[in-house]
Formats: structure tokens, C-alpha cells, sequence
């Protein structure tokens, strides 16, 4: 992932972290790693500040 990151990413993006999480899913104010821990995402978006991740209502009014 780090080697992906500096390959596509513009050197001007730097990170907050020395070893980047691999975020695989995110359900409500949590995300889930690629080693099955599940973190609280203090670090939102704009939209996922008001409704979370993937949010039952939301979803399914997207499907439809």
C-alpha cells in the first residue's frame, strides 16, 4: 500500500502516520482494517459526519 501510495499519490499529500491503515469496510462511526480491527472515524468526511458509514437508510435509497 505505501509503495502505491508513493507511486499515485502527489508528494505534496503527506501522511499523519508511518504505517497507513488498510481500511476494508466502514459501517455507521466505524471502519474495519484488513486485520479485522474495528476503529471509531474521528477523521470524517462531509457526508459521513451526519449519517456514518454506509448507513441502512441512506443505502437503500441510493439502490433504489
Amino acid at each position: 500500500m505505501k509503495a502505491k501510495r508513493h507511486q499515485f499519490m502527489s508528494p505534496a499529500a503527506f501522511m499523519f502516520y508511518k504505517n497507513p491503515l488498510l481500511i476494508v469496510d466502514g459501517k455507521m462511526q466505524y471502519l474495519f482494517g484488513h486485520d479485522g480491527k474495528r476503529y471509531l472515524d474521528y477523521f470524517a468526511g462531509i457526508s459521513t459526519v451526519g449519517v456514518g458509514h454506509c448507513h441502512p437508510r441512506v443505502t437503500s435509497k441510493v439502490k433504489e
